[in-house]
């Protein structure tokens, strides 16, 4: 009986584990997919940023 209570305890550690390890996977998922998506705002930022100031300098040299 004593083994029956072993084996029972142990598939108990076996299960909280493996939700653990899933719950960090999804967790992990998640921060990979918000620093893609930050990661395509900078640049869509950077872009926007560098077009204005090519703007701004192509108009400068015109008015020279």
């Amino acid at each position: 009986m004593a083994d029956n209570d072993f084996s029972a305890q142990f598939e108990k550690i076996s299960d909280r584990a493996k939700t653990a390890t899933d719950t960090l996977r999804a967790a992990g998922d998640k921060t990979n997919d918000k620093l893609a998506a930050d990661a395509a705002a900078a640049g869509e930022q950077a872009a926007a940023a560098a077009n204005r100031f090519k703007d701004k300098a192509d108009g400068d040299r015109e008015k020279v």
